[in-house]
């Protein structure tokens, strides 16, 4: 071919391609400039720092562990190198009005930090603690730089290496990259060669031109479309919290790691492979069907992340390319997994075929309620990553992913799963404001319950499917059921009492506004009212009814009747007559003992006898002083474990009242139980906060009186 030729050919292929420029719109173009608007996603994460300052939540942090002869200037001049290739390493965000830019500063900015740590004896834990405090240092967006480095020097040939890179200018893929391109620096500067790195070319400044161009387009408005049908009335579906929200979020976070166990790693591939489907679409559908069983939702949104770098054109720039996407999926009556499974598929599918419409145009767009506790569409994310995370490779050096542990996180519960084809191990970030780490790790066990079952069952309707492990199961039906606790069978609430008294006789008892009684006190008057009772003919299983306002005098009712033999029925004062009417004709009582104010035309002209529908009852006054005098001494003891001591009376909201008889054995066993979990010393008090009509009241005195 001649010179002529070569050239025809030239102008020929040179022409076919801004041809195709103007054709695809995906196509993206280099600018010379040196200052950019910032993405919508990039000014998604602007706004929101600048109502959180303080916040870490978008430091994104690597570490890695280093064991060999490490040349520390060559490390530094291989990151001088990496950020001078990147000018996204270099910006810095400046205001203009009501525009945000994002400008490119000249020189490498380089901040790297050398601690010397070997004359300190410290564990990992120690260096992960200070990971993460070097990881927690704001930036400063105006003046940069944006990412950092820090080198924990610990023994002569061991180093810890953590970077710090604000998301604004760096995503996940970016570790991707930088973790290539430093083992690429590393080694060429070592050995005197020049680097192995293809160069660009378009800048991350040309992509967000791109982006901000495209975001009118039509191609944007029709997936917007799609968005707005899909997450109208949509909000978060969230695990049940462990703590109350607070009125604005925080992101103090907290880390679970877990694995698949290789039975379940397998039966998934499997069921990928037979169902003709993808391990994300199974391990997400699952995750879908434990949040809908969790939350008891019926139309379950989950976050995933699309990490935006199908365009060729982007392969090996750092930056923020990262959208995220709201899955939304709708669980129905007898759905079976494979049904779910297919939905689920459908919808991913779906979202990533719409996925160019940035999060933060939808919240614009849509605006959903404003909420500063939680964010807008999803509080639980699922990502999966078809690839372990990117290790260091340092010549001469081993290296190894250090992990820093608990950090901040962004959303309430975001799951990680890696995948390098054939394991699956991932983690959990949760906000430890809102969960117990012990909540998670049960999320954790149940999700793996439910793909271990969903395999072998996935024909069948997911709500016959139990995520609870067997050995729950084992703990609910038998351990939680295995009630039988040894006490003495042979005593009543009277025999407890009395030997209360006897070992406290001078201690107080009770104490009513400004007066106190003494466990003595009480005894003596309680046994008094006793052989009044007992000369009316009350013995075991006969009602007494009590009608008193809150006083000594109520309570030394209570202990008097059950003295007696009796069972108390106790009735509010205030109750309308009929009701208290009912009560007296159901309970048929052997007599009533009244002390209160409220003004009774049942009780009038203080009658020694009331009739209540032909029934004659006794009637006795507790406030005649006359009624405590007499014989002190313990009355014989006369019940049974199972003769009744007291019958309350429901409230009757869907009908007449209905009484309610306990037993003096059931009162004993809760009295024990109250000994063995809930200490009360002798100086200590114990307030009566329920109303004597209800059992309640009964768990307050039995702490105290017997």
């Amino acid at each position: 071919m001649n010179t002529t030729s070569r050239s025809a050919l030239l102008k020929k292929l040179i022409k076919n391609k801004a041809n195709l420029e103007r054709e695809n719109p995906d196509v993206i173009k280099h600018i010379e400039a040196d200052e950019f608007l910032l993405t919508p996603t990039q000014r998604g994460i602007w706004v929101d720092c600048q109502i959180n300052s303080d916040s870490p939540v978008y430091n994104i942090p690597f570490a890695c562990k280093i064991e060999g002869p490490l040349d520390i200037e060559i490390l530094k001049n291989g990151l001088k190198n990496i950020l001078n290739r990147h000018d996204v390493l270099r910006f810095v965000i400046e205001q203009k009005n009501d525009a945000v830019y994002q400008r490119i500063s000249k020189e490498a900015n380089l901040d790297f930090r050398y601690y010397d740590l070997r004359e300190e004896d410290l564990s990992e834990e120690d260096i992960a603690v200070k990971g993460k405090e070097f990881v927690k240092i704001p930036f400063d967006s105006k003046n940069g730089p944006l990412i950092r480095f820090a080198l924990f020097h610990v023994e002569k040939e061991q180093y810890y290496f953590v970077l710090s890179g604000h998301h604004i200018i760096y995503d996940g893929s970016s570790e991707k990259i930088f973790c290539r391109e430093l083992s690429e620096e590393y080694s060429a500067i070592l050995n005197n060669r020049e680097p192995s790195i293809k160069k660009s070319s378009i800048t991350y400044g040309d992509y967000a031109n791109h982006i901000n161009s495209v975001i009118e387009s039509e191609k944007i408005k029709k997936q917007l479309e799609y968005w707005k049908e899909e997450l109208s009335d949509v909000t978060p579906t969230e695990f049940p919290l462990d703590y109350a929200r607070p009125s604005v979020r925080s992101n103090r976070g907290g880390m679970v790691v877990f694995c698949l166990e290789n039975y379940i790693n397998e039966k998934v591939r499997e069921y990928a492979l037979t169902h003709h489907t993808t391990v994300n679409v199974v391990l997400f559908a699952a995750f879908s069907c434990l949040l809908h069983a969790y939350s008891n939702s019926d139309l379950v949104s989950i976050g995933t992340t699309v990490s935006n770098r199908e365009n060729e054109q982007l392969e090996g720039l750092m930056g923020c390319f990262i959208n995220n996407l709201v899955i939304t999926n709708e669980f129905k009556d007898g759905m079976s997994f494979d049904d779910v499974v297919s939905e689920v598929g459908k919808k991913l599918f779906a979202a990533y075929g719409n996925k160019d419409v940035p999060l933060a145009k939808l919240v614009e767009v849509l605006n959903p309620l404003h909420d500063l506790s939680m964010g807008p569409f999803y509080e639980v994310a699922f990502n999966y990553n078809p690839r372990m995370r990117m290790e260091l490779t340092i010549e001469n050096c081993d290296c190894e992913v250090f992990e820093l542990g608990d950090f901040y996180t962004i959303n309430e519960v975001n799951v990680q799963v890696y995948d390098d084809g054939e394991s699956l191990k991932g983690f959990i970030e949760y906000n430890a404001d809102l969960y117990d780490k012990e909540s998670i790790s049960n999320i954790v066990k149940h999700y793996k319950s439910l793909l271990d079952k969903y395999m072998d069952n996935s024909a069948n309707a997911i709500e016959k499917v139990e995520f609870i492990t067997d050995d729950e199961r084992e703990i609910i039906l038998n351990d939680f059921n295995d009630t039988y606790v040894d006490y003495p069978t042979d005593k009543t609430i009277v025999s407890l009492f009395e030997e209360q008294v006897e070992k406290y006789h001078d201690n107080t008892a009770v104490v009513f506004k400004d007066e106190k009684l003494t466990y003595g006190e009480l005894n003596k008057r309680a046994n008094a009212l006793s052989y009044k009772l007992r000369e009316l003919g009350v013995k075991p299983d006969d009602f007494v009814a009590i009608i008193a306002d809150r006083s000594f005098e109520m309570i030394q009712a209570i202990y008097g009747i059950l003295k007696s033999g009796g069972a108390y029925v106790p009735i509010d004062p205030t109750y309308p007559e009929e009701r208290i009417c009912f009560m007296l004709e159901d309970s048929n009582p052997k007599a009533v003992l009244v002390y209160t104010d409220e003004k009774l035309d049942l009780l009038n002209n203080n009658l020694d006898i009331i009739d209540v529908n032909g029934m004659k009852i006794p009637v006795i006054n507790l406030a005649d002083s006359e009624l405590f005098k007499g014989e002190f001494t313990n009355p014989e003891r006369v019940n049974k474990p199972e003769d009744m001591s007291y019958c309350i009376y429901t409230s009757g909201t869907t009908g007449k009242p209905k009484g309610v008889m306990v037993e003096h054995r059931g009162v004993c066993n809760l009295a024990l139980y109250l000994q063995n979990n809930i200490e009360v010393r002798e100086n200590e008090h114990v307030m009566l906060f329920a109303n004597y009509i209800f059992d309640g009241s009964v768990w307050e005195r039995a702490r105290t009186f017997i």
